[in-house]
């Protein structure tokens, strides 16, 4: 019952205006969204291979590998969004307008 308090006082309606967000910051975030989730579908799929390659002969990849896979697929995904919505943003990067 507390949870469904706090997550309506964090989620609820905001007092005063907030951001103002048009159309074009919603494409721009979209598109970093896309192109964040290709990079990170590639770097997970190299991720996983790589090891299992090494590691064949054994039968299994060790554990302690998963740790690492978890916290750098994370913090990737977080760097390369960033990176990218401040690329589009300042028109660094194509955005795929004509």
């Amino acid at each position: 019952m507390a949870a469904f308090f706090v997550m309506m006082g964090v989620t609820g309606k905001k007092r005063g205006g907030g951001l103002n967000r048009d159309e074009r910051d919603e494409m721009l975030e979209s598109r970093a969204g896309g192109v964040t989730l290709a990079i990170i579908l590639a770097y997970v799929y190299l991720l996983s291979i790589a090891p299992w390659a090494y590691f064949q002969d054994d039968g299994s990849v060790p554990a302690g590998w998963m740790w690492f896979f978890a916290y750098s697929t994370v913090f990737l995904g977080m760097i390369v969004h960033g990176i990218l919505t401040l690329l589009l943003v300042a028109g660094k990067v194509d955005d795929g307008e004509g």
